[in-house]
């Protein structure tokens, strides 16, 4: 079962217009101006500024009812809980400050004009592995999905994993097998530079609740505050900037999130929600791959 259909083209319209950066050479003692492509710009940088008044909206109860119809009742809410506090994060709920988070609609419509990456979706891994437990499932990809909402899942293992046979599959919504930690992360990630909305790293590096990596693939002992960590946080946070679009969002937890500013050829990103993460606020990525200096005529 599956609450509209998902789109593989890239679903974001713009927002307030590319950006279309004015870029000189000089060529035979001549100034030219160099010929470029537009970066578009994230319409989610306008969803957080302007709350929605029209459009399609499903309540918690009709998504949690789909959710669970669909990979069962014992903990399917994770998902419909974790679309929710993402949707919270980036104005899709309606402004209605007289309702709970729970009690109050997300804007479908709004959603489905996304592109979103989860970095460290999960995996559906037995209980009794390293990995394994329904805490540490693809629950926020699996409803998204379900919306027919454009979402790529990332993680170092494959959602499912069948252990007596050892075959390795993925779900129905797009995913990547890739190390986030690897020096050629981003050519295995394969995505490309501005062309993504949200960024969505809560449960892999930060929860907003303790100062320990949730992910069972980082829950090794590290404190965040140790150089190791943050290592690794400067390597995911580099990736997220390399992805989204100018005014998309990096969410850290659902507590912390950044938006990615900046350009035309240098970006990095600034705190619009929360406190922390501090030390990784001067990463910039420089950018150049969107300069066509042999367009078509």
């Amino acid at each position: 079962m599956q609450l509209g259909n998902a789109k593989s083209e890239e679903p974001c319209a713009k927002s307030t217009g590319d950006i279309i950066p004015e870029i000189f050479t000089i060529k035979d003692g001549v100034l030219q101006l160099v010929p470029t492509l537009p970066i578009p710009h994230s319409c989610v940088a306008d969803f957080i500024s302007t709350p929605a008044t029209s459009g399609e909206v499903r309540g918690y109860g009709d998504i949690d009812d789909a959710m669970k119809a669909k990979y069962g009742p014992e903990n399917s809410y994770l998902g419909t809980e974790s679309l929710y506090r993402l949707s919270e994060c980036i104005g899709i709920i309606p402004d209605d400050t007289t309702k709970t988070l729970y009690n109050n609609d997300i804007n479908i419509d709004r959603l489905r004009q996304l592109r979103i990456v989860d970095f460290g979706c999960g995996a559906a891994h037995p209980k009794g592995t390293p990995e394994g437990g329904e805490k540490f499932e693809p629950w926020l990809c699996r409803a998204l999905h379900l919306l027919g909402v454009n979402v790529t899942g990332v993680d170092l293992r494959y959602p499912r994993c069948d252990y007596s046979t050892g075959e390795k599959s993925a779900e129905e919504w797009d995913f990547k097998q890739v190390d986030l930690t690897s020096v050629n992360a981003p050519q295995k990630l394969g995505i490309q530079a501005n062309s993504v909305d949200v960024a969505n790293a809560n449960a892999l590096l930060d929860d907003g609740y303790n100062e320990r990596a949730p992910s069972p693939s980082l829950f090794f002992g590290f404190n965040t505050e140790c150089p190791q960590f943050q290592e690794i946080e400067a390597k995911i946070f580099g990736l997220a900037l390399r992805i989204l679009k100018p005014g998309g969002v990096f969410i850290i937890s659902y507590k912390l999130v950044y938006q990615k500013v900046g350009g035309p050829l240098v970006f990095n990103f600034k705190e619009i929600n929360g406190q922390g993460k501090s030390h990784l606020e001067n990463i910039m990525h420089v950018d150049p791959s969107f300069l066509n200096l042999n367009p078509q005529k």
